[in-house]
């Protein structure tokens, strides 16, 4: 029983969707900002070697990416291991050349140009952070919330409020729907909303967002009025569709 209790109380210290033991894929994203990749054919061209712990797990990266804007490249890493990269081989206008590492999650853990060396962590997350969110069917008051899940979650976490908001002051609902119905809105209000999976006790996302969205006017909305003269009349007209005077 004390065992259980102790596994019990341990759980909601896991944090964020991170498993320290479990394998992922990470990317590196390698990017070109003239779009002809890392500069023509071998040996001009600008390469580098991936290292995890001190072993390279990929080498002469880059040396096929010969146009375009970006190039992705994968690899293997384990929660904790330190990825590197090493032994850049100039070629030609590498100020061109840029790079970033996203983990298994599409979240940016780094990024650099050409030469950097840094060395940094994998993390291996084991609750994604749903993606594409939305919000449909927007009424004066309500609005349906929806996003993708992009694990095996049945429950999320949403949090709103009215734009700009600091996450943390909002309201925040747990939900087993998605879309997810929000009711009681103000009209003509703009919102945020974000939102994070709930995989397991103790295990969530990151959260996703904002994604803003604005209710209905009920009809009493006060808008701006605009004067516009008689001389800039067809120039209104053409530009907005309306006419002179008062619009």
């Amino acid at each position: 029983m004390k065992k259980l209790l102790l596994i019990l109380i341990a759980l909601p210290m896991i944090g964020f969707g991170q498993n320290v033991n479990a394998q992922c894929d990470h990317t590196l994203i390698m990017m070109d900002s003239f779009g002809d990749g890392w500069n023509g054919e071998s040996p001009a061209t600008i390469s580098v070697d991936i290292e995890v712990n001190g072993v390279a797990v990929a080498t002469g990266v880059g040396l096929d990416f010969t146009q375009g804007f970006s190039q992705d490249t994968l690899f293997t890493v384990s929660s904790g291991d330190s990825i590197q990269l090493t032994n850049w081989q100039y070629g030609i206008y590498e100020n061109d050349v840029s790079w970033k590492i996203i983990d298994n999650d599409s979240v940016v853990v780094y990024s650099g140009d050409f030469g950097d060396t840094t060395k940094i962590n994998a993390t291996c997350i084991s609750c994604p952070m749903p993606i594409n969110l939305t919000a449909s069917n927007i009424t004066v008051s309500s609005a349906e919330l929806g996003w993708t899940e992009n694990g095996t979650a049945s429950s999320w976490e949403v949090e709103y409020d009215t734009t700009g908001f600091i996450q943390g002051t909002g309201t925040s609902a747990v939900t087993a729907n998605n879309p997810h119905l929000l009711s009681g809105l103000s009209a003509s209000y703009s919102y945020d909303f974000y939102v994070r999976a709930i995989c397991i006790l103790g295990d969530t996302s990151r959260w996703a967002g904002p994604f803003s969205f604005t209710n209905l006017c009920n009809g009493s909305c006060n808008y701006p009025k605009t004067y516009v003269p008689d001389d800039n009349f067809e120039a209104y007209l053409e530009s907005n569709g309306m006419g002179d005077g008062i619009a």
